[in-house]
């Protein structure tokens, strides 16, 4: 019923996503696995997906003295309304 056609042997050709829609040179894609790979040894437990939104938001949307700029300040120092701090409740008494 349906034929099977040989396909000529090419080789694989395998391209990179594009995350966030940024479009990266050759360079700038080298410097980014260097710079994902000392994240990954230095934050192993942070998801691989994360690590490169990061890495994308300060290069591209942030830049990089901006983030230093907030680093320096202290912008970064004070919790997040919006986290619940651990352990503040009194524990529960079980009786």
């Amino acid at each position: 019923m349906f034929e099977r056609k040989q396909m000529a042997a090419s080789p694989l050709k395998i391209e990179r996503r594009r995350l966030h829609g940024y479009d990266f040179t050759a360079t700038e894609q080298a410097d980014k696995d260097l710079a994902l790979a000392q994240m990954r040894v230095l934050n192993p437990e942070v998801p691989a997906i994360m690590r490169e939104w990061v890495y994308d938001y300060i290069t591209r949307e942030l830049g990089e003295e901006e983030m230093s700029r907030r680093i320096a300040i202290g912008h970064y120092d004070s919790p997040s309304s919006r986290v619940v701090p651990i352990n503040t409740a009194e524990p529960a008494v079980c009786e």
